[in-house]
């Protein structure tokens, strides 16, 4: 069988320019290289595996074999294509060897009661029925690649290896390098998708992105699903746990974590959840088949993403201290020493590759994007993660997870597997919310500890509790109290009815949705790209904004000046730099002589205006709107341009720059800038409204009208000053409406913001909104403003519909974007929070909708 599957795999290699399907390739790719000899390992290194744990356990060994031939070539610089001559000689071997030397397949003793025999016919049904919707969903919907999404980051990163073949590429959105280029976040996983579709032909990679997200998708919900039959022998217990990652996790069948799957840290995640599931009992018991799945699976998740390898150890110590402190006193010191066995052959396996990728790969974080983020202050200097970002990234499940440390307590006291979980979530909670040494893991751990939520996956504790509540429905759980269960239940109700009631409505993967996220996606900028392709060499430097550039060298072969910002700044000192440059370009008043010179300072040959890009869509810094994009359209039509025109088409501009054309002194003189206004002094500008920028002042906000209709767009004249010079961030300011509401004897001011909110949920009218806008657009923020002199902007506000009439104060302050929010107490428990700025006028807003300006 090897032989003749061999044979067909050398045939679809020499066949593939006459093979039309590209989809069709890499899926057989997929399975010849990866699953065939991950089967055939499995087969001698897990016999005792069967059904869908040996379909796990077949991708983790392939996986690993995959990992270590273009690790190998990575070490050697040697071309990733040698990956397809080198598996079918793996093949062959491993066929020859099972068949001189059978494995052993006796199912007796410690696995029998949860991998020996065929699954009952439901749950395989079901699981198989799970698995067929999301393959649908997926491959029908596909990932909508909208603009700030994290899949063009990684589609660009694997076109870049497909197209090089170079395991890390030299480089990847910069043609002049850059510190980007050396990004430890990219790992093994996008290595492994580039040398599948490099044995393609075919560069493309967004086209068979579904393909890859649904793999790593329906592998999570496999590994998931064996977690529920390895920790707890319970098939119904892992398939809750799938249902509930379907459902509830980073959004569920409302968002779109399935499509995007293939991102490296999301498709580490089944390895993650197979060496969780298969390191409790290889400790447990004396079986060489469960550790070597746990090492491998280990070794797997960190090479994929380095944020799994901190969480798994941090967990398997976790397991080994509660192994020291549990019962069975006789069998510490063997468990123990199992324990240190994973942890130093886990440790010893990776340290070649940490190695490598942290010598070859570390830049230092960006000093903006390395501040404090994400954290809830309790005083100035302690401080724990903000829960808002930890329930965000867990949605309800998080919340609810916690709550089942208490209903399952008393269940965990007679199953160790159970028990391993919760202390590990406890351990988690300690980590996470703990500001004794939050602070110092923050400074050194950076974003990596919010990953922390997953080090115990939370749909694994959510699917015992309503097992356990089924069971108690049934009448087989005398442990859970009557009392508990109803209390139990109505915690389940509450968090994850809600979400599952306004599914129907807000399906990511259907039709009524299909064209939600069209303007913000990167489809709608198709005919750029095949522009692109036809009219610029491969490799041409095309200079645009941030959000444009993130997206060409994901669609294109071409090499930009700058990514977008919150991908940028991690990695590269010089992101920022260059962010500014681009800035500088669509900036008002700019003479075309200085564009010119941007261009030439980083190579480029290309400029694309994108005037696409909708006002919805957030940045760190800036971005260009239709009207900026117009404007810089018209300049380059200009009889003193030195572009020409090759491309323009809905608001998109795409010019070249002509070689050897010398500026004309009018191409160097800078226009007027239209929204600066009279110069005051000092004395006035000491007078003026704080912003909460110290050297920014508000010096008037001026509604359209002094009455408004829910429903209305309400245009709002801003006037700033800056005082001084304002160092380079970004810059963010938020216009607030309040009106007051109904207060009983149940209200406490140290309690507002929880009493506003259940209120708000009862009578569904809200009493305050809040839009946020960057200054000018962010095309010219404060650190370019001119001291002393006024800056008129110009904001535009719609008007909730459920918002309750009344006179609503207008507050307004400036801040500065940090990508996870800072919170006090204060902030999540009072109305005074740290939105709240200056008042500086007032609105009548009334039941009517006349949608008048």
């Amino acid at each position: 069988m090897c032989i003749v599957l061999t044979a067909i795999f050398f045939s679809f290699v020499f066949l593939k320019p006459y093979i039309p399907s590209h989809r069709l390739l890499f899926t057989f790719f997929f399975l010849y290289t990866i699953m065939l000899p991950g089967y055939l390992a499995a087969l001698r290194f897990s016999p005792w595996a069967k059904g869908v744990l040996r379909v796990l356990t077949s991708f983790v060994f392939g996986t690993m074999i995959a990992y270590s031939i273009l690790f190998i070539a990575a070490l050697f610089h040697l071309d990733v294509r040698l990956f397809g001559l080198i598996i079918p000689v793996i093949v062959l071997a491993l066929g020859v060897w099972l068949g001189l030397r059978p494995a052993d397949r006796d199912d007796t003793g410690v696995a029998s009661r949860m991998e020996s025999g065929p699954l009952s016919r439901a749950p395989a049904a079901i699981l198989i029925a799970l698995i067929v919707a999301v393959s649908l969903m997926v491959i029908s919907r596909g990932d909508p690649l909208i603009y700030t999404g994290d899949s063009p980051d990684h589609i660009a990163y694997i076109r870049t290896i497909s197209r090089t073949h170079e395991a890390f590429p030299d480089q990847f959105y910069y043609h002049d390098g850059g510190t980007l280029t050396h990004d430890i976040r990219k790992g093994m996983g996008q290595v492994l998708w580039g040398a599948v579709n490099a044995m393609t032909g075919n560069d493309d990679v967004a086209a068979v992105w579904p393909i890859m997200s649904l793999i790593s998708s329906i592998f999570t919900i496999v590994a998931l699903f064996c977690a529920g039959i390895l920790l707890f022998g319970s098939a119904s217990i892992g398939l809750t746990a799938a249902f509930l990652f379907v459902l509830f996790y980073d959004g569920g069948l409302r968002g779109y974590h399935l499509t995007m799957g293939a991102a490296g840290y999301l498709f580490g995640r089944t390895f993650f959840i197979a060496a969780l599931a298969c390191l409790p009992i290889a400790i447990a018991r004396k079986r060489s088949g469960y550790m070597l799945v746990a090492i491998v699976s280990a070794i797997a998740a960190a090479m994929t993403h380095v944020a799994h390898f901190a969480a798994l150890m941090f967990i398997a110590l976790v397991f080994a201290l509660s192994n020291l402190i549990g019962p069975g006193e006789e069998r510490r010191s063997v468990r123990f020493r199992r324990w240190l066995l994973f942890g130093a052959a886990t440790l010893c396996l990776l340290v070649p590759y940490f190695v490598f990728r942290y010598v070859r790969d570390y830049a230092p974080n960006n000093a903006l994007h390395s501040h404090v983020q994400g954290v809830l202050y309790l005083t100035d200097k302690l401080y724990v993660l903000n829960p808002l970002v930890f329930i965000q990234a867990a949605g309800p499940l998080g919340i609810l997870a916690a709550i089942s440390i208490i209903f399952l307590w008393k269940k965990s006291r007679s199953d160790g597997n159970l028990r391993l979980l919760l202390n590990g979530m406890l351990a988690v909670y300690v980590l996470l919310f703990n500001p004794l040494w939050y602070p110092y893991l923050l400074e050194k751990m950076s974003y990596l500890l919010f990953r922390f939520e997953f080090a115990v996956p939370s749909m694994l504790p959510c699917a015992c509790l309503l097992h356990e509540l089924w069971s108690k429905m049934r009448g087989r759980n005398p442990e859970l109290s009557p009392f508990g269960a109803v209390v139990a239940f109505t915690a389940a109700a509450v968090l994850l009815g809600p979400p599952l009631l306004k599914t129907p409505a807000e399906f990511a993967y259907g039709g009524r949705m299909q064209g939600r996220d069209v303007e913000a996606s990167y489809r709608s900028l198709n005919d750029l790209f095949h522009c692109i392709q036809e009219k610029c060499p491969p490799g041409a430097v095309i200079a645009s904004d941030p959000i444009t550039s993130f997206g060409i060298p994901a669609f294109t072969d071409a090499y930009v000046i700058c990514p977008y910002d919150q991908h940028a700044t991690p990695n590269d000192s010089t992101a920022v730099t260059r962010i500014v440059d681009c800035r500088r370009m669509f900036s008002p008043g700019i003479p075309l002589g200085d564009i010119r010179d941007v261009l030439v300072e980083y190579g480029a040959e290309y400029l694309v205006i994108n005037g696409r890009i909708p006002p919805g869509v957030g940045t760190m810094y800036w971005k260009p709107d239709a009207k900026s994009a117009r404007a810089l359209s018209e300049r380059l039509r200009g009889p003193e341009s030195p572009f020409e025109i090759i491309f323009e088409s809905l608001g998109v501009t795409m010019a070249k720059l002509r070689a050897n054309e010398p500026s004309t002194s009018s191409a160097r003189s800078p226009a007027p800038l239209p929204f600066l206004g009279d110069s005051i002094d000092a004395r006035t500008a000491a007078s003026l409204t704080s912003s909460g920028i110290s050297d920014i002042r508000i010096a008037a906000v001026q509604p359209g009208r002094a009455e408004a209709a829910r429903g209305d767009t309400l245009s709002m004249n801003v006037t700033w000053v800056a005082l001084d010079r304002c160092a380079l961030s970004s810059y963010i300011a938020s216009v607030r409406f309040d009106t007051g509401f109904p207060k009983n004897a149940l209200y406490r001011e140290s309690l507002g913001k929880p009493y506003r909110k259940l209120l708000e949920l009862f009578t569904r009218h809200r009493y305050r909104f809040r839009i946020d806008f960057q200054p000018l657009g962010g095309m010219s923020p404060p650190d370019t403003w001119p001291p002393m002199r006024e800056v008129r902007d110009r904001v535009s506000v719609a008007i909730p519909q459920d918002i309750a009439p009344g006179t609503y104060t207008i507050s307004l302050k400036l801040g500065k974007i940090t990508q996870f929010p800072n919170y006090s107490l204060k902030d999540i428990m009072t109305d005074d929070d740290v939105y709240g700025g200056s008042i500086v006028s007032t609105i009548r807003v009334s039941r009517g909708s006349s949608n008048s300006r």
